[in-house]
Protein backbone atom coordinates (compact mmCIF):
# COMPACT_ATOMS: atom_id res chain seq x y z
CA UNK A 1 0.00 0.00 0.00
CA UNK A 2 3.16 2.56 0.60
CA UNK A 3 4.33 1.76 -2.47
CA UNK A 4 1.49 2.28 -4.14
CA UNK A 5 0.81 5.80 -2.37
CA UNK A 6 4.29 6.80 -3.02
CA UNK A 7 3.76 5.94 -6.63
CA UNK A 8 0.89 8.14 -7.11
CA UNK A 9 2.23 11.19 -4.94
CA UNK A 10 5.12 11.16 -7.94
CA UNK A 11 2.41 10.95 -10.40
CA UNK A 12 1.08 13.77 -9.37
CA UNK A 13 4.26 15.94 -8.72
CA UNK A 14 5.38 14.69 -11.99
CA UNK A 15 1.94 16.14 -13.12
CA UNK A 16 1.86 19.46 -11.17
CA UNK A 17 5.82 19.40 -12.31
CA UNK A 18 4.79 18.93 -16.49
CA UNK A 19 1.97 21.80 -15.87
CA UNK A 20 4.33 24.49 -14.21
CA UNK A 21 6.77 23.58 -17.18
CA UNK A 22 3.98 23.80 -19.98
CA UNK A 23 2.47 27.21 -18.11
CA UNK A 24 6.18 29.02 -17.54
CA UNK A 25 7.15 27.86 -21.89
CA UNK A 26 3.74 29.32 -22.67
CA UNK A 27 4.22 32.43 -20.85
CA UNK A 28 8.04 32.65 -22.18
CA UNK A 29 6.83 32.10 -25.55
CA UNK A 30 3.79 34.77 -25.60
CA UNK A 31 6.71 37.37 -24.03
CA UNK A 32 8.96 36.05 -26.36
CA UNK A 33 6.31 37.09 -30.06
CA UNK A 34 4.34 39.80 -28.34
CA UNK A 35 6.06 42.04 -26.02
CA UNK A 36 9.84 41.51 -26.50
CA UNK A 37 11.17 43.16 -29.55
CA UNK A 38 13.30 39.98 -30.63
CA UNK A 39 10.80 39.01 -33.42
CA UNK A 40 10.09 42.86 -34.63
CA UNK A 41 9.84 44.27 -37.24
CA UNK A 42 13.47 45.88 -38.45
CA UNK A 43 13.38 45.37 -42.26
CA UNK A 44 11.22 45.84 -45.00
CA UNK A 45 11.26 44.34 -48.36
CA UNK A 46 9.22 45.65 -51.18
CA UNK A 47 8.95 43.49 -54.20
CA UNK A 48 6.38 44.36 -57.85
CA UNK A 49 7.43 48.38 -57.96
CA UNK A 50 8.40 49.72 -61.38
CA UNK A 51 6.74 52.66 -61.57
CA UNK A 52 7.46 53.73 -57.91
CA UNK A 53 10.60 53.61 -55.64
CA UNK A 54 10.76 51.13 -52.80
CA UNK A 55 11.70 53.66 -50.80
CA UNK A 56 8.74 56.09 -51.38
CA UNK A 57 6.65 52.87 -50.61
CA UNK A 58 8.37 52.15 -47.12
CA UNK A 59 7.62 55.71 -46.82
CA UNK A 60 3.91 55.35 -47.70
CA UNK A 61 3.88 51.83 -45.12
CA UNK A 62 5.89 53.59 -42.29
CA UNK A 63 6.14 50.26 -40.82
CA UNK A 64 6.68 50.83 -36.68
CA UNK A 65 10.09 50.13 -35.59
CA UNK A 66 10.42 47.88 -32.91
CA UNK A 67 7.10 46.24 -32.75
CA UNK A 68 6.59 42.36 -33.05
CA UNK A 69 5.88 40.77 -35.98
CA UNK A 70 2.91 38.97 -33.91
CA UNK A 71 1.35 42.56 -33.31
CA UNK A 72 2.35 44.42 -36.71
CA UNK A 73 -1.29 45.55 -37.76
CA UNK A 74 -0.53 44.55 -41.25
CA UNK A 75 -4.15 45.86 -42.56
CA UNK A 76 -3.13 49.40 -41.89
CA UNK A 77 0.18 49.25 -43.70
CA UNK A 78 -1.52 47.28 -46.63
CA UNK A 79 -4.61 50.56 -47.00
CA UNK A 80 -1.37 53.11 -46.02
CA UNK A 81 0.26 51.40 -49.45
CA UNK A 82 -2.74 51.36 -51.55
CA UNK A 83 -3.08 54.70 -51.14
CA UNK A 84 -0.45 55.50 -53.68
CA UNK A 85 -2.07 56.34 -57.05
CA UNK A 86 0.47 54.27 -58.75
CA UNK A 87 -0.76 51.27 -56.97
CA UNK A 88 -3.84 48.90 -57.45
CA UNK A 89 -3.45 46.65 -54.57
CA UNK A 90 -0.95 45.44 -52.25
CA UNK A 91 -0.58 42.26 -50.19
CA UNK A 92 1.59 42.78 -46.70
CA UNK A 93 3.75 39.49 -44.85
CA UNK A 94 5.48 39.38 -41.82
CA UNK A 95 8.89 37.27 -42.90
CA UNK A 96 10.44 36.13 -39.66
CA UNK A 97 12.76 36.46 -38.04
CA UNK A 98 12.64 40.43 -38.28
CA UNK A 99 11.35 41.52 -41.37
CA UNK A 100 8.13 42.85 -43.29
CA UNK A 101 7.27 41.42 -46.96
CA UNK A 102 5.35 44.35 -49.20
CA UNK A 103 4.19 43.08 -52.77
CA UNK A 104 2.47 45.54 -54.71
CA UNK A 105 0.91 45.53 -57.95
CA UNK A 106 0.61 48.71 -59.62
CA UNK A 107 -1.52 50.01 -62.17
CA UNK A 108 -0.78 50.39 -66.13
CA UNK A 109 -1.46 52.77 -68.53
CA UNK A 110 -3.90 52.07 -71.24
CA UNK A 111 -3.76 55.47 -72.47
CA UNK A 112 -2.90 59.28 -72.02
CA UNK A 113 -5.51 61.53 -71.45
CA UNK A 114 -4.58 65.17 -72.61
CA UNK A 115 -5.09 67.85 -69.79
CA UNK A 116 -4.52 71.80 -70.41
CA UNK A 117 -0.71 71.09 -70.95
CA UNK A 118 -0.19 67.84 -68.97
CA UNK A 119 -0.37 64.66 -69.90
CA UNK A 120 -2.35 61.73 -66.86
CA UNK A 121 -1.82 58.40 -67.61
CA UNK A 122 -5.41 56.11 -66.75
CA UNK A 123 -5.47 52.60 -66.21
CA UNK A 124 -8.28 49.95 -67.60
CA UNK A 125 -11.20 50.95 -64.41
CA UNK A 126 -10.75 54.72 -65.75
CA UNK A 127 -8.63 55.55 -62.59
CA UNK A 128 -6.17 58.47 -63.29
CA UNK A 129 -2.93 58.00 -61.37
CA UNK A 130 0.13 60.00 -62.51
CA UNK A 131 0.61 63.46 -64.38
CA UNK A 132 3.74 64.68 -66.41
CA UNK A 133 4.51 67.35 -69.11
CA UNK A 134 5.96 64.99 -71.56
CA UNK A 135 3.77 62.49 -73.37
CA UNK A 136 4.63 59.34 -73.85
CA UNK A 137 5.34 57.55 -77.26
CA UNK A 138 4.27 54.39 -76.23
CA UNK A 139 0.70 55.28 -75.28
CA UNK A 140 -2.25 57.04 -77.14
CA UNK A 141 -3.00 59.95 -76.47
CA UNK A 142 -7.06 60.99 -75.77
CA UNK A 143 -8.79 64.25 -75.29
CA UNK A 144 -12.58 63.92 -73.66
CA UNK A 145 -15.20 66.56 -74.04
CA UNK A 146 -16.23 65.77 -70.42
CA UNK A 147 -14.64 64.38 -67.88
CA UNK A 148 -15.71 61.73 -65.80
CA UNK A 149 -14.81 58.08 -64.46
CA UNK A 150 -17.46 56.29 -66.64
CA UNK A 151 -15.91 57.58 -69.57
CA UNK A 152 -12.08 57.27 -68.81
CA UNK A 153 -12.83 53.62 -68.24
CA UNK A 154 -15.11 53.51 -71.95
CA UNK A 155 -11.80 55.11 -73.49
CA UNK A 156 -9.73 52.46 -71.88
CA UNK A 157 -11.79 50.13 -73.01
CA UNK A 158 -12.06 51.16 -76.78
CA UNK A 159 -8.58 51.56 -76.72
CA UNK A 160 -7.17 47.84 -75.73
CA UNK A 161 -9.58 46.52 -78.39
CA UNK A 162 -7.83 48.44 -80.90
CA UNK A 163 -6.43 45.61 -83.72
CA UNK A 164 -2.85 45.45 -83.58
CA UNK A 165 -2.49 46.68 -87.19
CA UNK A 166 -3.60 50.23 -86.59
CA UNK A 167 -2.49 50.37 -82.51
CA UNK A 168 0.48 52.27 -84.24
CA UNK A 169 -1.03 54.50 -86.28
CA UNK A 170 -3.15 55.84 -83.48
CA UNK A 171 -2.74 59.87 -83.56
CA UNK A 172 -6.05 60.55 -81.27
CA UNK A 173 -8.88 58.93 -78.89
CA UNK A 174 -11.47 61.47 -79.03
CA UNK A 175 -14.56 61.31 -76.96
CA UNK A 176 -17.61 63.48 -76.64
CA UNK A 177 -19.46 61.69 -74.87
CA UNK A 178 -20.06 57.97 -74.38
CA UNK A 179 -21.40 56.75 -76.95
CA UNK A 180 -19.41 58.87 -79.34
CA UNK A 181 -16.12 57.46 -79.43
CA UNK A 182 -13.69 58.46 -82.54
CA UNK A 183 -10.37 56.90 -83.14
CA UNK A 184 -8.06 59.22 -85.37
CA UNK A 185 -5.16 57.40 -87.78
CA UNK A 186 -2.08 58.60 -89.02
CA UNK A 187 -3.18 58.39 -92.58
CA UNK A 188 -6.17 60.72 -92.13
CA UNK A 189 -8.67 58.05 -91.77
CA UNK A 190 -11.13 57.83 -88.50
CA UNK A 191 -12.70 55.22 -86.32
CA UNK A 192 -16.49 56.28 -85.92
CA UNK A 193 -16.59 53.58 -82.93
CA UNK A 194 -19.78 54.95 -81.00
CA UNK A 195 -19.91 53.30 -77.04
CA UNK A 196 -17.38 50.85 -75.79
CA UNK A 197 -20.56 48.56 -75.39
CA UNK A 198 -19.39 44.88 -78.29
CA UNK A 199 -16.06 46.36 -78.33
CA UNK A 200 -14.91 43.08 -78.98
CA UNK A 201 -17.21 42.48 -81.49
CA UNK A 202 -16.09 45.74 -83.01
CA UNK A 203 -12.50 45.36 -82.98
CA UNK A 204 -12.85 42.37 -85.24
CA UNK A 205 -14.76 44.39 -87.90
CA UNK A 206 -12.53 46.66 -87.74
CA UNK A 207 -9.64 44.10 -88.49
CA UNK A 208 -11.42 43.40 -91.62
CA UNK A 209 -12.01 46.56 -92.51
CA UNK A 210 -8.23 47.96 -92.51
CA UNK A 211 -7.25 45.50 -95.33
CA UNK A 212 -9.71 47.25 -97.48
CA UNK A 213 -7.99 50.02 -99.86
CA UNK A 214 -10.49 52.56 -99.62
CA UNK A 215 -11.13 56.40 -97.61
Amino acid sequence: MHDQRSKRRLKLWIGIGVGIVVVALAGFLAWLFLLSTTFSADETVVEGEQLLTSDAIKDAAAVPKNVPLARLDTGAIRERVEKLPEVHSAEVKVDYPNAVRIEVSERVAIYQLAKDEAFAWIDAEGVEFRTGQVRSKSLPEAKLTRDGTRIRRDVATVATHIPEAARKQVTLIRAKSVDRIEVSLEDRRSIVWGSADESELKSEVLEALLSVDAK
